[in-house]
């Protein structure tokens, strides 16, 4: 399950992963991205993952919790996730050309949201 939201700083996203990622979160992400940011709003976002047991950082790439429609628009990612994510850097960046991107361990939270206002 994925849950996106507008978080209390200006153009950073927060997005909430826990669980299996399903079509319908992705319409709802695609839904949310079009009604709040439009085509042309720069953004980035705080991609929390709570618990994705059995997803790697390419199907949940792959599976549309990044949308291309809005590529454009990205500017930074920071995943706040547990140490076992950490190996995911690479493959992230290789999915992310363009855009910064930063992992946090979920201890780290307050310095991967300083990093994005940044």
């Amino acid at each position: 399950m994925m849950k996106i939201e507008d978080s209390r700083y200006p153009n950073i996203v927060y997005i909430e992963m826990d669980g299996e990622l399903t079509q319908n979160d992705v319409e709802n992400a695609e839904a949310f991205m079009d009604g709040k940011y439009g085509d042309d709003k720069r953004l980035s976002g705080l991609i929390y993952i709570k618990d994705v047991e059995g997803t790697d950082a390419d199907a949940f790439l792959s599976g549309g919790a990044v949308d291309l429609k809005h590529w454009k628009q990205y500017e930074k990612f920071a995943f706040v996730s547990n140490q076992s994510w950490v190996d995911m850097g690479a493959s992230v960046v290789d999915w992310l050309p363009g855009i910064e991107v930063q992992h946090f361990d979920k201890a780290e939270i307050n310095k991967a949201w300083e990093w994005l206002q940044k």
